[in-house]
């Protein structure tokens, strides 16, 4: 078998054979392939007609609005005869986003200036396509709106996308009586489903054709359901800013009084609420604190009970005073530049919406939630009002500014001392004995005893400046200078050898001692065994230098590792801040100091 294949391939290498699979595999059970059919192929030729061309000899390409494209084909068959060339006219679609529409941008249906202060222009378009799924549901909610309900009980109802066409009888019952209740200010207990079955008809019927009316009617179901229904702060924050702009609306007057400021946190044009809260300056703090400020003082350590209630007159009337100082014409901080921004928005996205109500809302406005100097100049403001809070309750820790400016500084300054209050005198304690020890005698002006205190006073000063001359002349002694008798016996007996090597070596352990001592630096602190005087390492000589109040010392310190000062007690505060939850020194122009409270922490004396 093998010697007759290899006569059929002389040429095939014997070593071929081992690499021949399909050769060594049994051929029953395969299946065969059927045989491949013969494909027709097709030569297509695509031409264009030739553009327009003038007079002059000019090319002007031009765009008809369905273009025609002339295509020659032509079929190649082998099984039977080539047929004659032929002309398919085949038309192709081109997308309306074309390089005209770039050039040419489509007209708003509807454009004006709010009286707003940062909202500067909004334009109103009409939706692209027309949708007729939600048809039915306008045309019942146009019929519906004049039907009175009667008073019955609470029929439970759920649906993602509510319409009428879901309730039954009891459900379209008890939906118009909670809806006639709700319209006269009475929000009785309800299913979710039949508040966004009201919203969808306020949106679509625009307010029942009162677009007023319906603003008011959204605004109530909004403050008196979210704490229910959480999702309310999400959709109605946006829908109730689609549905003013769209109908011209300035925004409702009485959301402070009805929502807190948290409920518009979800909503993207925050500067629409804005003008809904005034434009006082005590208007504005409650927007800036919430929106516009990296750092919330009611999270800090100190502000609880009566100090938090201090914290929110004193921060907001300093923010308040500094905003009606600093802005002028009735804008917010005027001085600043704030970032002007354009938003595009479709109106009522989420919500069943007709298409004849479905727009697309382009707003341009000054953000003030967006813009970085702002955020810092109000988190400036903050830290530095509550620094003078702490300063004058005592507590000595700091928090860090970082460019607050000089003008607005002095107007906090003034702020602070016009209107903190000063702290109450204990009364009623009886006083301690031993301070009447600092009393001052009662006694009468006397030109004579003054005169011999002032003659006391000089002779204590004499003895004082002969003390310590004696005491300069006793450190400047040479050590071999004779000190006493003795010593001069001493000096004398050199042939003495027994005495004089005692003294030499009395003199020279005394040497060695106080050059021992003199490499031992001496500090006025304890021994560092803490946790986190183990953290500080080597800063902690910084430390010790601030607890002694050694402002030469510091430079020293920071300039023999190529350093500022500032950034020293910076990265000291950070490892505190780790370890402690506070930082440990606080600064002026002088330098740095300790804080008091924070000394067992790191020494253990």
């Amino acid at each position: 078998m093998d010697e007759k294949k290899k006569n059929n391939n002389p040429d095939r290498d014997e070593s071929d054979g081992f690499w021949d699979i399909p050769s060594l595999l049994s051929r029953r059970g395969q299946a065969k392939s059927p045989p491949r059919k013969k494909r027709s192929t097709y030569t297509v030729d695509i031409t264009f007609d030739p553009p327009d061309t003038k007079s002059d000899g000019a090319i002007t390409p031009t765009v008809p609005e369905v273009p025609i494209i002339r295509v020659m084909a032509s079929k190649t068959y082998s099984q039977k005869p080539q047929p004659s060339d032929g002309e398919v006219l085949v038309r192709r679609f081109i997308p309306p986003h074309t390089a005209e529409e770039f050039e040419s941008p489509p007209k708003p249906d509807d454009e004006y200036t709010p009286e707003h202060g940062l909202i500067r222009r909004v334009r109103i378009f009409n939706w692209k396509t027309s949708y007729n799924y939600y048809e039915q549901f306008l045309t019942h909610a146009r019929k519906i709106r004049y039907i009175k309900g009667q008073e019955c009980r609470q029929v439970p109802f759920f649906s993602y996308v509510p319409q009428y066409s879901q309730l039954s009888r009891a459900q379209l019952n008890w939906y118009l009586w909670w809806r006639e209740q709700a319209v006269s200010g009475r929000y009785l207990k309800t299913d979710y489903s039949y508040i966004l079955l009201f919203i969808y008809e306020i949106i679509n019927t625009g307010g029942h054709d009162n677009p007023a009316w319906g603003q008011k009617q959204l605004l109530g179901l909004w403050s008196a359901y979210r704490k229910g229904f959480p999702r309310l702060d999400k959709l109605l924050g946006e829908w109730i800013c689609d549905f003013s702009l769209i109908h011209h609306l300035p925004p409702p007057p009485n959301i402070p009084e009805r929502l807190p400021a948290e409920a518009l946190q979800s909503c993207t044009l925050k500067e629409f609420y804005i003008a809904a809260v005034g434009r006082s300056a005590d208007a504005y703090c409650n927007i800036l604190l919430t929106y516009c400020t990296n750092y919330n003082y009611i999270n800090s350590k100190f502000a609880k009970g009566d100090v938090l209630r201090l914290y929110d007159q004193h921060i907001r009337g300093a923010l308040a005073r500094t905003i009606n100082r600093f802005s002028g014409n009735g804008g917010l901080l005027s001085g600043l530049e704030l970032e002007s921004s354009r938003m595009i928005r479709d109106a009522f996205a989420g919500a069943l919406c007709s298409y004849r109500m479905k727009k697309r809302v382009e707003v341009e406005y000054c953000s003030f939630s967006r813009s970085h100097e702002l955020r810092f100049l109000v988190t400036d403001i903050v830290k530095y009002s509550e620094n003078k809070l702490r300063a004058h309750l005592g507590i000595k820790s700091r928090l860090s500014i970082y460019a607050l400016p000089v003008p607005i500084r002095e107007c906090i300054d003034g702020y602070f001392a016009e209107l903190l209050p000063r702290k109450p005198r204990v009364t009623g304690q009886p006083p301690n004995e031993y301070d009447k020890l600092y009393d001052a005698p009662p006694a009468p002006l006397s030109p004579a005893r003054a005169a011999q205190i002032e003659q006391a006073s000089w002779e204590t000063t004499e003895r004082l400046t002969r003390a310590f001359e004696d005491a300069h002349a006793e450190a400047n002694r040479q050590p071999g200078s004779p000190k006493t008798p003795v010593d001069e016996l001493l000096c004398d007996t050199r042939g003495a050898t027994d005495i004089v090597d005692y003294t030499e070596k009395s003199v020279t352990s005394d040497s060695e001692n106080t050059t021992e001592a003199a490499k031992t630096p001496v500090t006025t602190t304890g021994a560092a065994k803490t946790p986190l005087a183990g953290s500080l390492g080597e800063l902690l000589e910084f430390v010790r230098l601030a607890d002694l109040c050694d402002f030469a010392g510091q430079r020293r310190f920071a300039a023999e590792r190529g350093m500022l000062p500032d950034l020293v007690a910076d990265r000291i505060n950070e490892i505190s801040a780790e370890i402690l939850g506070d930082i440990i020194l606080t600064g002026d122009d002088a330098g740095y100091s300790l804080v008091g409270e924070y000394r067992k922490e790191i020494f253990d004396d």
